[in-house]
């Protein structure tokens, strides 16, 4: 069995920069999907919008979210 852990509650962490959830999905090919039409959308090369790989249980799968940098939040 796999010991739970509070990674679902921190924000996720890429280049050094905290991102900010702003979209959940539970399909990868969704979220992959909306972080495609938002990366047409800004400006920032070095920090794009990411997909967020976060496990809800033993038996739930796994739950996709769409991060941007905090400080592009709107």
């Amino acid at each position: 069995m796999e010991e739970l852990n509070v990674d679902a509650l921190r924000h996720p962490v890429f280049r050094g920069r905290k991102y900010k959830r702003i979209r959940s999905f539970r399909k990868e090919k969704k979220a992959e999907e909306y972080r495609d039409k938002l990366e047409e959308k800004m400006k920032s090369r070095r920090f794009p919008p990411i997909v967020e790989q976060v496990r809800i249980g033993w038996i739930f799968g796994y739950k996709y979210y769409v991060c941007v940098p905090k400080k592009e939040v709107k």
